[in-house]
């Protein structure tokens, strides 16, 4: 009898440091999956920073191309432009101005009978020739055409020279290769920013 309770009195001794030591390691687990968690939060913000910065450098990078096609497509119109343009300096009796100036009449004709084109439209989305009081169908034929601007929201010049890499390679406007040629061979107008919607 005095064995059992000195045995009972021994396991009442021991069981102060084994519960301790339980709850230490309970303590340590709670700490651990505190600091699990936290550095799942880490993972999960550096994961989303990521993703915006990934998206940010996509942007830059249609961007980037983007201005090295407005860049070629300027530098291959240029020739025709300076040449339409000392045309029409040129005196009225001069083949190459008269020549020059058929070429306007009919282009502007052209430009001013298409659905595309849209004087009110031009006029506010370019604030330099409202400014300058410049006549929006004269301007876009002589000058917007070979600068990429567009004629409306329904045509894209860059989007169409980008598409049709043959157009740009011939120093064709955008704009007037389509009335002249391209929607009769099938060739759709691209809308503004239809290609900047890209994710």
């Amino acid at each position: 009898m005095q064995e059992l309770r000195s045995s009972a009195a021994g396991g009442a001794v021991d069981s102060g440091p084994s519960q301790e030591l339980y709850g230490r390691d309970a303590q340590e687990l709670a700490a651990l999956r505190g600091r699990y968690e936290n550095r799942l939060a880490d993972i999960a913000e550096l994961g989303h920073a990521i993703a915006e910065l990934d998206a940010e450098v996509r942007c830059l990078r249609a961007q980037h191309e983007d201005d090295a096609m407005r860049l070629y497509v300027l530098a291959k119109l240029a020739p025709a432009r300076i040449a339409f343009n000392v045309g029409l300096s040129q005196p009225f009796f001069y083949r190459s101005g008269k020549r020059a100036r058929a070429r306007l009449s009919r282009e502007m004709k052209m430009v001013g009978e298409s659905a595309l084109f849209d004087a009110e439209w031009y006029l506010a989305s370019y604030a330099d020739l409202e400014e300058d009081g410049l006549d929006p169908l004269s301007h876009f034929v002589t000058h917007g055409a070979f600068e990429l601007r567009n004629p409306g929201p329904g045509f894209d010049s860059l989007a169409y020279h980008s598409a049709y890499s043959d157009v740009t390679r011939e120093g064709v406007p955008a704009f007037l290769h389509f009335i002249r040629n391209g929607q009769a061979e099938g060739r759709a107008p691209i809308p503004v920013g239809a290609l900047r919607e890209r994710p």
